[in-house]
């Protein structure tokens, strides 16, 4: 799944910006998953069905979250499995606007309900929402 969220979720913002995700899932500290030209910190989160309405995230990256700002942005992808609807919900700045508490990094919740932009894909993969 982690893959598949990982090249739809290139494909929506190299799409909206015209700039490349650099991956960094294999790099361990960074506190992100990727970022754009080093700015723009980017966490994806993957899930095969619908939004998750919660997730957590280790403190390296609730720290990264913290320190960017806006400049962090918490990528949710959902609906990778067959049958379902694929979105992309992306929440700028989460650490300060979204609810979370500590856990053994930190749990956020009520993520339906934070601004976010959300791009949405029809059955055969096209995108009919954007940003």
């Amino acid at each position: 799944l982690e893959q598949a969220g990982w090249e739809v979720l290139t494909k929506v913002l190299t799409t909206a910006g015209g700039q490349e995700l650099e991956d960094f899932r294999k790099r361990h500290g960074v506190g992100a998953d990727g970022a754009l030209d080093w700015k723009t910190f980017v966490e994806m989160k993957a899930t095969g069905r619908g939004p998750a309405p919660s997730i957590e995230m280790s403190t390296t990256e609730f720290e990264r979250a913290k320190k960017e700002g806006m400049g962090f942005m918490l990528a949710l992808v959902s609906g990778l499995e067959t049958g379902e609807k694929l979105e992309v919900r992306l929440i700028f700045d989460p650490a300060n606007r979204v609810s979370c508490k500590p856990t053994h990094g930190m749990r956020f919740y009520a993520l339906d309900e934070a601004p976010a932009a959300v791009v949405s894909f029809d059955e055969g993969g096209t995108e009919v929402g954007s940003p």
